[in-house]
């Protein structure tokens, strides 16, 4: 089932639920609502029902204390206002099995052939826990007496949950007879005397039929004749036997062999029992028959069809164990579940249910009748046959064993399909109450299987008729078949379905609520993830799955990308990485001072790196010691000299006054910025005149001279440059503008400054600890993502546009032998062989279309063309939500589909390192899918539904 389809019973129940929150005066009969009335959203709803719909798509069942008010579709059911509401849009809710045989009690134990006066219900505990029973959706049973005595008492009908007032349905439901073998020699009855003495000698036993299978009906009928006549001797057993009889009570007759069922079938539907005086004395209506256990009623087909009687097949159980032995007896013969198709014809479906065995367990009812599928009965046959079938050969038709008004709530809610042997059972209610869920087992984490026509593996390598196994947020089976663990919620998207892994967004601002600032790269962007929120949720429910989340602008030292998922429950769900990448930009300026200001953070961070990896090495020569115990024993903590310089004078940060004049100004202008230098990094503001948008002046100082950018929006221009040369002390001249729009000069002077003389200062710092295990070096947050960046660990996220600024960019890579992604790089198609080579991927600018020489470019399919992996961008918080669309455009104006796909999945993922977690769907990897109505990139194909974590993200 999908959203799609379960969306009008939703639609029918929330509004119904609205409605009750906001009636004026709701009845207090409907917010007081008993604990057992509800209502039920299922995917599918079989009823088993003889009048009305068996089988219902997308129904609603409506309970009131503890009974079925209403079961239809959405648009036949008014649903109540008031009750709680439980969705199960891919389950199926059966009625509650109904097992006409089951070893819920023992056999008795009296040696008695004639023994009616037995009840089964004496060995039933009211009061048991039968969870293991609920556990496979088997709701209520019949107890027998047992298979060993010609009469061995009374059945009952009982249920396994609800009150313990509740659970006797019907005592006594019949009178247990079998035929066969196991009735033949029953022992001799002796009297007992109590004490023994000469007065009162111990008679010889008392010899009891049946000794034979003509002997077995003679015994009937002198029981019957003696139970109606009378003997003159009080027998409880005679007695009750009687009252059965003069009743026209039900019979139960269990039977096996061939011969003994036609005996059976002559003798319980005709005039064969008991004698002329016997029968005169009965219930006009005669009793009621039917045959239970009949594994080889094949060979008596011909004597079926006009039996005025019910068949209980007993299928071969147990499944979980090997069977036993048949010997050398050429005429021993095991079950032979095909002879099923030809009761079922010969037999109307109505009087034929199937059941386990007497001495096996009915939990696996369920799955021993999915056998009968070999026999080529139906789903409705075998269903009907576990259900409704059952429930009217004992007499309570109409009550249980059927989800229909008026019936008592019982029934299953199954993860699949009734007869799957994948599927398993979720919760068992009886009488509206839950009596097992699989949540109270322990055992078992979260699992979630989800199926589908089509599953995505990667470019060209589709899986067909395939299933994914998710547990605990991690995907752990992928493949035609799969386990499915009995907690398992299992997803049957249909055979048109296309699942792919979740969507990656490989450069976007999720989280960061409109600020468009620069982010040093102390902060981790991580700790503004929490729950999500209506942009997340926007974006999540699109596809995109993660977004690889960074500021707007970069700050000129780098800033933290950090790669969220778009739904979780909590900030360590959501936060795949907090340091995914370290981003610069050197787009605009000088392609050689851009890539020299990267390469003083990587000369800094090498530093900050070979501090670590000499803690590491002595940590571990240290342990090393430890471990063969020679640390010194009086080993004291030792010390070293921290040197620490900084700066001797700062010719830069300060304010300083400035005229600009020449190009296309009319008059010189005059005005004041504030500049700060950090490193050879500077940064300002334009202070006076004061600037009503947002700007930032960055530049990098090299010797005397600087190159910079202005970060403002220009409306699409382009982005200002400047440069400028000290001229001496406090002063600089150069010039700034767009290039190829206008350039102007300008001159400025320092007017104040906080010009400090910086003095080489000597400290200590501890660096083993009191035992002398090493301490680790400080840390320094703006320095650790260029430790992983030098580590391997993560790649390196430049915005670059020119050719110059890649061959530049590249050069410095290569000296470090780091991965690096370009973002934009709208010249990479002059350098494509390059990129290639140093196996670089580039994430797409945001329009799949430009025009490069009055000619229209498509980045996306030139660069995947020839081999060069890319991914998509949204720039936008919850702009990602449209990439899908943006990629469904870029394949319709050429690139390959299955490109597109990769570069939203597996490439991206590859591109940060994190295609160990996401991007695939292979085992290992995050449970982040997409469920499509078909191939993605067709123009109708939606996205269905979007799990997380293995968690669904509800509509």
């Amino acid at each position: 089932m999908t959203w799609g389809k379960v969306g009008a019973a939703s639609a029918v129940l929330a509004g119904a639920a609205l409605s009750g929150a906001w009636a004026p005066g709701a009845g207090m009969r409907d917010v007081e609502a008993a604990a057992n009335s509800f209502v039920v959203c299922a995917g599918r709803v079989i009823t088993s029902s003889w009048r009305g719909e068996w089988d219902i798509a997308d129904g609603i069942i409506v309970v009131r204390d503890g009974r079925i008010e209403a079961v239809g579709s959405a648009d036949d059911v008014d649903v109540p206002l008031g009750l709680p509401v439980y969705h199960y849009p891919d389950a199926t809710v059966m009625p509650g099995m109904v097992a006409a045989c089951s070893n819920v009690v023992g056999q008795r134990s009296g040696d008695e052939s004639i023994g009616a006066g037995y009840s089964a219900l004496d060995a039933f505990n009211v009061y048991g826990d039968y969870r293991g029973i609920l556990a496979g959706g088997v709701t209520t049973v019949h107890i027998d007496p047992g298979w060993y005595r010609l009469v061995s008492g009374q059945g009952a009908v009982v249920k396994l949950g609800g009150e313990p007032g509740s659970r006797v349905l019907q005592s006594p439901s019949d009178m247990t007879f079998n035929l066969g073998p196991r009735a033949y020699l029953p022992p001799d009855i002796v009297e007992e005397v109590y004490p023994s003495s000469g007065a009162e000698p111990i008679e010889p036993g008392v010899p009891q039929r049946p000794d034979s299978r003509i002997g077995q009906y003679l015994a009937l009928r002198e029981a019957l004749d003696s139970s109606v006549i009378g003997t003159g001797e009080f027998n409880v057993h005679l007695r009750d036997l009687s009252a059965w009889w003069q009743a026209g009570g039900t019979a139960r007759v269990q039977v096996n062999d061939a011969a003994d069922i036609a005996g059976a079938i002559q003798f319980f539907s005709s005039n064969l029992m008991g004698s002329p005086v016997s029968r005169s004395r009965s219930n006009s209506n005669g009793v009621k028959p039917y045959l239970v256990g009949c594994r080889e009623i094949g060979d008596v087909l011909d004597l079926v069809s006009d039996a005025n009687m019910g068949f209980v097949y007993t299928l071969p159980s147990p499944l979980g164990q090997p069977g036993g032995n048949l010997g050398n007896n050429p005429e021993a013969r095991d079950a032979d579940i095909t002879v099923l198709s030809g009761l079922f014809e010969a037999a109307d479906e109505g009087r034929v249910s199937l059941s386990t065995g007497s001495g096996a367990s009915p939990s696996g009812l369920r799955l021993a009748a999915a056998t009968a599928l070999r026999a080529g009965l139906t789903e409705r046959q075998i269903v009907n046959a576990i259900t409704s079938v059952p429930a009217r050969q004992l007499g309570l038709g109409g009550r249980v064993g059927t989800i229909a008004p008026g019936a008592d709530a019982d029934f299953v809610v199954l993860s699949g399909a009734p007869l799957s042997i994948e599927t398993h059972v979720l919760k068992t209610f009886v009488n509206g109450v839950e009596a097992y869920s699989i949540d109270q087992d322990d055992e078992w984490g979260e699992a979630l299987v989800v199926r589908a026509g089509t599953i995505w593996l990667g470019p060209n390598n589709w899986l067909h008729d395939g299933a994914v196994l998710i547990e605990d947020g991690k995907i752990v089976s992928v493949g035609q078949r799969v386990p499915t663990p009995p907690n398992a919620r299992v997803i049957d998207a249909g055979p048109d379905a296309f699942v792919t892994p979740g969507l990656i967004d490989a450069y976007g601002h999720l989280g960061l609520a409109g600020d468009q600032s620069a982010i040093p790269p102390n902060l981790p962007l991580e700790r503004l993830v929490g729950y999500p929120d209506v942009s997340a949720g926007r974006v999540a429910r699109s596809g995109v799955t993660t977004v690889l989340t960074g500021p707007y602008r970069f700050d000129n030292n780098g800033s933290r990308i950090a790669a969220i998922k778009t739904w979780g429950g909590s900030r360590e769900a959501r936060v795949v990485n907090g340091t995914a990448a370290i981003a610069f930009d050197v787009r605009g300026g000088n392609p050689r001072s851009l890539a020299n200001r990267i390469k003083q953070r990587l000369e800094a961070g090498k530093k900050y790196v070979e501090k670590w990896k000499k803690y590491e090495e002595e940590l571990k020569e240290w342990e090393k010691k430890k471990a063969e115990g020679k640390l010194e024993g009086d080993a004291k903590p030792k010390t070293e000299e921290i040197v620490e310089e900084t700066a001797k004078e700062d010719p830069i940060t300060g304010r300083w006054s400035m005229r600009i004049f020449g190009g296309p100004m009319p008059n010189e202008e005059e005005g004041e910025i504030a500049l700060k230098l950090t490193g050879s990094s500077i940064e300002g503001r334009v202070t006076e005149p004061y600037v009503p948008i947002e700007h930032k002046i960055i530049g990098t100082l090299d010797g005397t001279h600087i190159t910079g950018t202005i970060e403002v929006d220009t409306g699409g221009m382009g982005t200002p440059t400047w440069e400028a040369e000290l001229q001496g002390e406090d002063f600089m001249s150069g010039t700034a503008g767009i290039e190829g729009l206008a350039t102007v000069n300008f001159e400025a002077t320092r007017t104040s400054k906080e010009a400090v003389e910086f003095k080489v200062s000597k400290r200590k710092r501890r660096t083993t600890g009191k035992d002398g295990r090493p301490l680790p070096p400080k840390v320094d947050e703006s320095l650790e993502p260029i430790r992983a960046l030098l580590n391997k660990q993560i790649p390196a996220l430049v915005a670059v546009s020119s050719a110059d600024e890649i061959d530049a960019l590249l050069k410095l890579i290569s000296e470090y032998e780091l991965g690096v992604v370009l973002l934009g790089a709208e010249g990479a198609r002059d350098r494509t062989d390059l990129l290639k080579e140093k196996q670089v991927g580039v994430v797409l600018p945001t329009r799949v279309l430009r025009q490069d020489d009055w000619e229209w470019y498509h980045q996306g399919d030139d660069l995947s063309r020839r081999g060069i992996p890319v991914a998509f961008q949204s720039n936008a918080e919850d702009g990602a939500r449209t990439l899908p669309e943006m990629a469904l455009y870029a394949v319709s104006r050429g690139m390959s589909p299955e490109s597109a796909l990769a570069a939203f999945s597996v490439d991206a993922a590859r591109m940060f390192k994190l295609d160990d977690r996401i991007g695939s769907i292979a085992p290992g990897r995050e449970g982040d899918l997409v469920i499509f109505s078909g191939y993605p990139f067709e123009a109708q194909t939606v996205v269905e539904r979007v799990i997380v974590g293995g968690k669904e993200i509800q509509p």
